[in-house]
């Protein structure tokens, strides 16, 4: 669907960017992209993340059970499809790239995990490793990625300089109609 967040309401990453720090959304993001009426994904997406605030966007435009199967960046749909089992991977290593590359001033990163979100489908480092099913096994993949982040924070010196907040909207659910050996 569209964008929902009207351009002209201020967000935080609006507050952030005019305060003068480096601002940007990585991961999924299920707010929507565009104008009303639909989105062409061939083209340069506008209104996007960028149009709320945000200087880079790297972001999934819905959950990876739904269309387009593709990530947006800076407004541009990449055309190749994604690789679940990697897409953990792929944006741990935007988050770090962005955390690494806003060293010279603040920053203000809106990361958005896959995971535990359905389709729960593992990197195979993680796959089988949990003995909890599936969902365990992306609950380690999470791990996983919060200690890449907080290791990227410490290795440039600034995690005990930088707030980290960690929420989770998909946890608590167990049977969510996906026959994943969730338990």
């Amino acid at each position: 669907s569209e964008l929902i967040i009207d351009t002209t309401c201020v967000t935080l990453a609006d507050v952030f960017h005019e305060a003068g720090y480096h601002t940007g959304a990585v991961g999924k993001w299920h707010l929507g992209l565009g104008p009303v009426g639909g989105t062409n994904f061939n083209g340069l997406i506008k209104p996007n993340t960028q149009s709320i605030g945000f200087d880079y966007e790297f972001i999934i435009p819905a959950t990876v059970d739904r269309v387009p199967c593709v990530f947006v960046e800076n407004g541009r749909g990449k055309s190749a499809l994604w690789n679940d089992e990697e897409i953990a991977d792929v944006i741990t290593e935007k988050a770090k790239n962005f955390i690494c590359s806003s060293t010279d001033k603040p920053f203000f990163l809106y990361m958005g995990t896959q995971d535990v979100h359905v389709p729960r489908i593992p990197h195979p480092r993680f796959a089988g490793k949990s003995g909890l099913g599936t969902r365990g096994d992306v609950i380690l993949q999470l791990d996983w990625t919060i200690g890449e982040i907080m290791n990227t924070l410490d290795s440039l010196g600034i995690a005990d300089n930088t707030l980290f907040i960690f929420t989770s909207d998909n946890g608590p659910v167990i049977d969510d109609g996906y026959q994943d050996q969730a338990r």
